[in-house]
């Protein structure tokens, strides 16, 4: 089932990533499902997320320019975005849908 999952410890044990990759397993159900990671042994981080390949969370996780911050998203909300754009609204950028789902 597509979702994110996170370990995070102040003293890491040194299993967790083994243990993370476990957990996303589990997730994997369907052939179409992909798995994205971020981890950061150093700060005890281990964080990753099922998505259904070609979907909006299947380019998880989003690192910011100097990758001091990292973004793991589940789930869909461009549809009204996609919508915005095909009648015709250039720029989206500033258009910030949430979803709930």
């Amino acid at each position: 089932m597509p979702g994110v999952t996170g370990i995070i410890r102040k003293q890491p044990t040194g299993n967790e990533t083994r243990e993370s990759h476990l957990i996303l397993q589990c997730m994997m159900n369907e052939p179409f499902y992909i798995t994205n990671t971020s981890i950061e042994d150093e700060h005890g981080f281990y964080a990753g997320g099922v998505a259904i390949e070609g979907s909006f969370s299947d380019c998880m996780p989003i690192y910011n320019e100097k990758k001091d911050l990292v973004l793991l998203f589940s789930g869909n909300t461009l549809l009204r975005r996609r919508l915005l754009i095909i009648s015709g609204l250039k720029d989206t950028s500033s258009i910030l849908m949430v979803s709930a789902s």
